[in-house]
């Protein structure tokens, strides 16, 4: 066999290389070493940096789990927010929702401040859109009864009363929706707008608790259920002072 005479069988798959190699031993490493940089050179790259998870922020971090809890509520109810499922469902560690939120009650409470501040957001857009009262109404009244919001709100009451105070955020909003809704539903008087405001909430919250349960006791039929928000927006601008 002539000395630098090189016979290489190579099969190659995407997991290894089986080399078959008849050759003497100087040239065999000199080949071997260039395989090697050929091998290197055309593995496939991986960032590393995409391989792994970027790491949320803690405000990334509170906004996914009040999520993932916005939609057990909506599908469990408040039985569904509990940190097993809730930690669970969000795919972290029990100890990561307790670091954010200290309990259960705290991802609760914390959960209603959100979803209050967002409807008040929803509420302040359509005002400034000029949408109808009679819509405006009715989509208080959805908001509070689908999404679990009118129990959550119920369960704060009666199990957090001491943090009934709501954030400085919330409480914002609240002065920004007094602002927007006197100008679009015409009320000059603030003290009528807070009870107008009042009367709306207070129903929308009640009728999300048990507003199914009252309709079936007093005989109401579907369709005077859904007309019930329409009905009561009527009756409160008839019996406004300014409509007489």
């Amino acid at each position: 066999m002539v000395d630098n005479a090189l016979i290489i069988n190579i099969n190659v798959d995407s997991n290894y290389a089986l080399i078959d190699i008849n050759v003497n031993k100087k040239t065999c490493c000199f080949f071997l070493d260039m395989l090697q940089c050929a091998v290197f050179l055309t593995r496939p790259v991986h960032d590393e940096m995409t391989s792994v998870k970027r790491r949320r922020s803690a405000d990334e971090a509170r906004a996914h789990i009040l999520q993932v809890a916005a939609s057990r509520l909506r599908e469990h109810g408040v039985e569904g927010l509990n940190i097993k499922g809730v930690a669970e469902a969000a795919g972290i560690s029990h100890a990561t929702l307790i670091h954010h939120f200290g309990s259960s009650a705290g991802m609760r409470e914390a959960l209603a401040q959100s979803m209050t501040a967002e409807l008040l957001q929803d509420l302040v857009v359509a005002l400034e859109s000029n949408v109808s009262p009679e819509s405006l109404t009715k989509d208080v009244f959805v908001a509070l009864a689908e999404g679990g919001h009118a129990m959550l709100l119920a369960w704060r009451a009666v199990e957090a009363p001491e943090k009934a105070e709501l954030s400085e955020a919330v409480t914002d909003l609240f002065d920004q929706l007094l602002g927007s809704a006197q100008g679009a539903l015409e009320i000059d008087s603030r003290a009528d707008l807070q009870r107008v405001i009042m009367l709306v909430a207070t129903s929308a919250i009640g009728y999300g608790i048990a507003g199914g349960v009252l309709a079936q006791v007093l005989g109401m039929d579907p369709d005077t259920v859904e007309s019930f928000p329409a009905w009561m927006t009527e009756r409160i601008n008839h019996d406004r002072p300014d409509c007489e």
